[in-house]
Order: structure tokens, then C-alpha cells, then sequence
């Protein structure tokens, strides 16, 4: 299986290459070569610390879960280099503003398999991290086998995509038995990952690293601040719509005006999906 997934892997990557260049055209020129591995020494920044310690997050939802837990392992671990990684570009800016304690932050290659082991061996991580459902079989064979440790954390199985999980069931089987360890969001998360061939002794179940983050930002003093920059005493009604895409914003304030008739002290929030927008 794991012969056929590298092959029909090269055999689209022409077609990768094509769509992302075409979509990345206008943004930043570093993505095609990353994409395929290549790094220049400043965008790795590899040093002598110790342990080294790769996190993969594919994208904005991703990074901006893990805010807290890089505070946290920077915290217990001064000395080490963080590196982390992303499928998108969007993903790439987040973590370049939001994640500081970083050393690095760069975009993953492909999982192509002669690529992700050169990669893997020039970073040579000690921790492998992957974060929600970014399940990358040659990136795990590769952390695996040059003896890093290697973790899901913050996982989740959508009720989406669990049947197609099952249906490669004998695949994936393999592909889980890189992992070291696996720590869920909820109960049914925990149990769709064993279902499809996790180990059932390495699922911990432990919530969501969001709520953590929150739970760490909630000071008086940062509402205080919020509310002084946005102008409001505290006792206002708020709508907040997250992560819209391009053409909700419209919708939202046509309903926003109805709504302000009946609730005229209503205060609308609108947080865009894409950092640009």
C-alpha cells in the first residue's frame, strides 16, 4: 500500500506543482521551493540547540491552536529549536505573527518520499508533532526513522472521513503505528483513531488546546484593554461572526441592519477567515 500511495503520489505531482503554482502566482516566491523541500539556511535557522522539535499545523485553525501550547513548550524547553510547519501560505503568516517563540516557521514539502526524507534528515528532529488530522505517511515513516518521537496532538476523526479511514483501514493501520502517542479532543475522537488502528494503549483523550489558550488569555486586564479599543463599556449585546469568507460579510450586514431596529445596542464583530482580507 504504501508502494501505490508513493506511486500515484509522484505521478500527481506535476499537477500539484501546477495548481499551486497558478494559485500562488502573486504571494510569496519561497513557496515552490519549500514545497519540494529546498530551504535556505535563514528559513530554517538551524543551530546547535537541543532537543530539536518539529510542529506540523496545516493551516490558520491549526497554528492558532497551538498559540498556548508553543508558549508552554518554550517555557519548559529554553533551549531548544522549535520549528513549525504549514500547508498554506495563510498558515505560514499566522504563525510568523502569532507563534514567536518559534525559531522557524516554514512551509511543509510535499509528502513525497525521496523529499521528506532529506528534509527530515537535514532538521533531524528529536519530536515530531502533528496537529488535529495532518496524518502524512512518509513524513511519519521518515520522523520515525531517524528515531524521533512522534505525536498527534489536539487529534480529531471527522464523522466525514472516518469511512474512507476505514475502508484503508489495513493502510492506515500501518501509517498510526508511527505515532508514539495520540491525544484526542473528545471521547468519539479518541475512539474513531483506535477503530481505523491506533493502539489503544497510546489515545489519551485530553480536550481542546483552543480552550486552553483562552482559558490563558482570559485576564481582566486583556478585556479591559479589548474593551477600550473597541470602544465599548461592557454591557453591550455582541454578534460575532468568525471566520467568513468572501461574500458573508455582505450578508451579515444586511441581516445586522434588520436586527439593530429591534436591538439597536446590538455591536457586530466581523473576524475574516484569511488574515489578508
Amino acid at each position: 500500500m504504501y508502494f501505490i500511495y508513493n506511486v500515484l503520489l509522484y505521478a500527481l505531482t506535476p499537477f500539484l506543482i501546477l495548481y499551486f503554482t497558478i494559485k500562488e502566482r502573486s504571494k510569496e516566491n519561497i513557496a515552490f521551493m519549500q514545497r519540494l523541500g529546498f530551504y535556505r539556511r535563514d528559513q530554517l535557522l538551524l543551530g546547535q540547540q537541543t532537543p530539536r522539535i518539529w510542529i506540523h499545523a496545516a493551516s490558520v485553525g491549526e497554528v492558532n491552536a497551538i498559540i498556548h501550547f508553543v508558549e508552554l513548550l518554550r517555557r519548559q524547553y529554553p533551549d531548544a529549536w522549535i520549528g513549525i510547519s504549514t500547508m498554506t501560505l495563510a498558515g505560514l503568516e499566522i504563525a510568523r505573527v502569532n507563534l514567536t517563540e518559534a525559531d522557524a516557521s516554514f512551509l511543509a514539502p510535499f509528502d513525497l518520499f525521496f523529499t521528506v526524507r532529506r528534509v527530515m534528515r537535514s532538521i533531524h528532529p528529536h519530536l515530531y508533532i502533528t496537529v488535529e488530522a495532518e496524518i502524512w505517511p512518509n513524513h511519519l515513516q521518515a520522523a520515525k526513522a531517524i528515531g524521533a518521537g512522534v505525536l498527534l496532538i489536539n487529534g480529531r476523526i471527522s464523522l466525514r472521513t472516518i469511512d474512507t479511514y476505514k475502508t484503508l483501514r489495513t493502510f492506515f493501520q500501518r501509517v498510526l503505528s508511527y505515532y508514539d502517542f495520540f491525544s484526542m479532543i473528545r471521547e468519539e475522537d479518541g475512539e474513531r483513531i483506535k477503530s481505523i488502528g491506533a493502539a489503544p494503549e497510546k489515545v489519551l483523550v485530553n480536550g481542546n488546546l483552543k480552550f486552553d489558550r483562552f482559558l490563558s488569555d482570559a485576564k481582566e486586564e486583556l478585556r479591559i484593554e479589548i474593551a477600550k479599543l473597541l470602544g465599548l463599556s461592557g454591557t453591550e449585546k455582541m454578534w460575532v461572526a468568525g471566520s467568513t469568507k468572501k461574500g458573508e460579510e455582505e450578508l451579515l450586514l444586511d441581516v445586522f441592519t434588520e436586527i439593530k431596529r429591534d436591538f439597536p445596542h446590538l455591536h457586530l464583530i466581523i473576524a475574516p477567515r484569511e488574515i489578508h482580507r
